[in-house]
């Protein structure tokens, strides 16, 4: 998993780039109303996105890797 910053109209945009059936599928999502100079903090939100999203998938992977009860 990946992602990038994108700037738009003065907004910044995180687009992540997930495996989906073997093909990266690019998503984008908005970091809300930002003013120019904020880069620093968009690159940090990104950041702690993509960990939530890596979380949130090795969660995904044990769940179906445990046997059932």
């Amino acid at each position: 998993m990946t992602g990038r910053l994108q700037e738009k109209n003065g907004r910044f945009y995180m687009v992540v780039s997930a495996l989906d059936d073997g093909k990266h599928q690019p998503k984008g999502k908005s970091n809300g109303p930002t003013d120019k100079g904020h880069k620093q903090r968009a690159k940090d939100m990104l950041k702690g996105y993509l960990q939530g999203l890596e979380e949130l998938a090795e969660q995904q992977r044990t769940d179906d890797i445990a046997p059932p009860e």
